[in-house]
């Protein structure tokens, strides 16, 4: 949108880097109410899509999660988590963006060795939803291996479109527009 000031992947084909993830966490910190640019929502769908067919046709239906260090046996930059591997199960977050933003600030952001199983439950209630799965997705397309997401019943379609439950629908439509 034309009030969008924050991490740009410009051209197209500009590879998602642990520097986009970072700059967007900060666009998000400071600017919580500009959303992505659609393009850009659908650039980290693309690819999250990509790595969770490759998991699936990996791994199958059953994901082994292991703490291990990065595959080269380096470890990540400097202003990422620098301890022990280490698994954070987190849920419920339900369109928090403060919250989620508060956890990265606390325990650190997705890395090879910061792990995060997300629990479900992201969607609904709040209204920044669609920020949380760019950041999720983001540090995604930087590390596969760096964040899980399972269902949850708000990571449902029906659940999504009902007003009462929360209204993830209403979110992206207000964000994003309708395609007809």
């Amino acid at each position: 949108g034309a009030g969008y000031v924050g991490p740009r992947l410009e051209p197209v084909d500009t590879p998602i880097t642990l520097d986009w993830a970072m700059k967007l966490v900060w666009h998000f910190q400071h600017r919580p109410n500009i959303p992505l640019p659609a393009r850009y929502l659908c650039r980290l769908l693309d690819e999250a899509c990509g790595i969770l067919d490759a998991r699936e046709e990996t791994d199958g239906a059953v994901q082994k999660l292991s703490l291990a260090r990065q595959r080269d046996g380096s470890s990540p930059p400097a202003r990422i988590y620098q301890g022990e591997p280490q698994l954070n199960v987190v849920g419920d977050t339900h369109g928090q963006l403060a919250d989620v933003l508060w956890i990265f600030y606390k325990i650190g952001v997705p890395s090879p060795t910061n792990r995060y199983l997300i629990n479900g439950d992201i969607c609904d209630r709040g209204t920044h939803a669609t920020e949380i799965w760019a950041l999720l997705l983001a540090f995604m397309c930087v590390w596969p291996e760096a964040v899980s997401v399972q269902r949850g019943n708000h990571e449902d379609r029906l659940l999504n479109m009902d007003f009462n439950c929360g209204g993830f629908y209403d979110e992206v439509i207000s964000k994003y527009g309708r395609v007809n």
